[in-house]
């Protein structure tokens, strides 16, 4: 039985349990952490300008600036499947 512990503030892992688990422990960390990333993407432009929400301003200025790119990344971030349908509604 291995045990892991975390360590914030010295950004440590301690595990404790034989070197051969241990080594197959740090090989599946290693290969998960390799496997991050980073993405930038502006938010901004999922609210239109302007003051104060309006739910028809707001429905059809994204309907218009919504395109496949920016819901295929969102749907990556979100863990969700975002599609276009007809009339390009989201």
């Amino acid at each position: 039985m291995a045990r892991i512990e975390g360590y914030r503030e010295r950004h440590t892992l301690r595990i404790t349990t034989t070197k051969a688990i241990s080594e197959s422990i740090v090989q599946e960390i290693e290969r998960v952490v390799g496997s991050i990333r980073r993405v930038q993407i502006n938010l901004g432009v999922l609210l239109p300008p302007g003051p104060g929400p309006r739910w028809q301003r707001l429905k059809n200025w994204s309907s218009t600036n919504y395109d496949a790119a920016m819901l295929n990344e969102l749907g990556n971030l979100t863990k969700t499947d975002i599609k276009l349908i007809p009339q390009k509604k989201v």
